[in-house]
């Protein structure tokens, strides 16, 4: 959880921002203060203030778990890195309090304990239909029956999960694996009420697909470490790569009511791995196949 104090003079963006702090999806213990005061302890949380602070002030709490809210007028001078902007986007700026509170206080999520397995949900271009909503049904149900992290991940050049992030927010995700640092999932993921993770991004073309075949494989990787389960959404996108992806994948599921070109473009999964679902002809009667599905190959491992 992020815990954090909030000093601002201006009391209606104060008001606005708390209730944004307190409905997010990211854990927050957002409390307001109305000054700095010798008997109030601020160990383990951020201070997000819009004044400057005086000497005394200074000498009370941690300055690297001070994050200045800046409209333009308070000087550089003042502060180091830690700095959001009115002007920002409320939950980038709720993003970066949880990024700034994993720097300052590391409290990082722990690393998954068991192996990661991935569900690939794909189709012929012919089955495309609405195959991002099995993918998210798929997801759901592994989140619900497992009680686990999921990660739910295009594949795609267009990326139909794209969900309340910054313009640089995947090259900061990368950069951050790069130099091994711990993820906080709250600063980089977006977790819906149903308990699955998406990567924060506001760009609907997926970077990921940008990215070399090994460089992908290194970032699946990486994130595998953070979450019990990742579900693929490969859909009719079925190049090399993801040829490749989806054979290595634990359990397949394929949108499409005839199999055949499936089964000439994934010759090397074998039958038993691959379940056809009627997805788009009726899809209560899928849903209900897929959760049983699910519980049948992952309830009792």
């Amino acid at each position: 959880m992020v815990k954090i104090n909030i000093l601002l003079t201006d009391i209606e963006y104060r008001e606005a921002f708390v209730e944004r702090l307190r409905n997010s999806d990211i854990s927050v213990d957002a409390e307001i203060i109305r000054e700095i005061t010798q008997e109030y302890i601020y160990d383990e949380s951020l201070l997000v203030t819009d004044r400057v602070l005086g000497p005394e002030e200074r000498t009370l709490v941690n300055e690297k778990a001070v994050v200045y809210l800046s409209d333009g007028s308070i000087s550089d001078t003042f502060y180091e890195s830690s700095c959001i902007s009115k002007y920002n986007a409320v939950n980038d700026n709720i993003a970066q309090l949880s990024r700034i509170y994993a720097d300052v206080f590391e409290s990082h999520e722990s690393m998954v304990t068991e192996e990661c397995r991935v569900i690939a949900v794909c189709c012929t271009e012919e089955g495309e239909g609405n195959v991002a909503d099995l993918s998210r049904f798929i997801s759901h149900q592994m989140a619900y029956i497992r009680r686990c992290r999921v990660l739910l991940l295009s594949l795609r050049d267009l990326n139909t999960f794209a969900y309340k992030g910054s313009e640089n927010e995947f090259e900061r995700l990368v950069y951050y694996l790069q130099e091994g640092r711990r993820l906080d999932l709250g600063s980089f993921f977006y977790r819906d009420d149903y308990g699955v993770y998406y990567i924060r991004t506001c760009d609907c073309y997926n970077r990921i697909t940008a990215m070399t075949a090994e460089d992908r494989s290194w970032l699946i990787r990486e994130l595998s470490e953070y979450f019990q389960c990742i579900v693929i959404h490969v859909g009719s996108s079925l190049n090399d790569d993801n040829q490749r992806r989806v054979a290595k994948s634990d359990l397949v599921f394929c949108a499409d009511e005839n199999l055949s070109q499936l089964k000439v473009l994934l010759s090397d999964v074998p039958e038993s791995r691959i379940h056809p679902i009627k997805w788009n002809l009726n899809p209560e009667e899928s849903e209900m196949e897929v959760a049983d599905l699910l519980r049948d190959c992952f309830e009792n491992r």
